[in-house]
């Protein structure tokens, strides 16, 4: 029986969807070694990052848990900068599962996990995902990227610095307007929906 501190540390790094009478789990794989085939886990699709073949940062498995059945599962595997699983990482939208992971976003049929397309958004890592009307926006690292609905780039957009929070500053926030980003060095950009600068401060 796992004791308190291991609950603790698996719930802390773990997510729930609900998609019709299905439970889409997400959590964080940091022990799974895609080359072994002595893993605590036994995972039936492994799914790679366009760059991921062969390194590895970041690992996300999923579930898809019908009451106490799981119906099926697959792991994700992306190189870039490593990343954890948080609310933002992920969506349900209609009948797909879009996700970040390290430096890709992965689009998966539900509830069946076939995987539709994967794409490097970022140079770096990809941290957040929002929908847009038809399109997903990725707050990236080093670039926000707009993807259409089949993963095909729309733009992207990068600026001075880094999209990473310092000094108590949000780094991204989405409104209905636009998106405003502030970079590592604190400079301010205000962009519409089809990236282009409205200003910068």
């Amino acid at each position: 029986m796992a004791n308190k501190k291991d609950l603790i540390h698996f719930f802390t790094f773990m997510i729930e969807h609900h998609f019709q009478d299905y439970v889409v789990r997400l959590y964080n794989e940091y022990s799974y070694n895609p080359d072994s085939a002595d893993n605590a886990m036994h995972y039936r699709k492994h799914h790679f990052g366009a760059e991921s073949q062969g390194s590895t940062t970041s690992q996300v498995g999923v579930k898809i848990l019908k009451g106490d059945i799981e119906i099926d599962n697959c792991i994700i595997l992306a190189a870039g900068g490593a990343t954890t699983v948080h609310r933002s990482y992920t969506l349900i939208d209609n009948d797909r599962l879009v996700s970040c992971c390290g430096d890709s976003v992965f689009c998966f049929e539900l509830p069946i996990l076939n995987l539709l397309w994967a794409v490097r958004a970022d140079l770096a890592t990809c941290f957040q995902i929002f929908k847009s009307e038809n399109n997903y926006i990725i707050h990236g690292e080093l670039l926000v990227t707009s993807l259409n609905e089949n993963g095909q780039i729309n733009w992207q957009f990068g600026g001075a610095d880094i999209f990473v929070s310092n000094g108590g500053h949000e780094a991204f926030i989405m409104d209905s307007d636009g998106i405003i980003l502030t970079d590592f060095a604190g400079t301010k950009y205000r962009i519409d929906f089809i990236g282009q600068l409205l200003w910068r401060a």
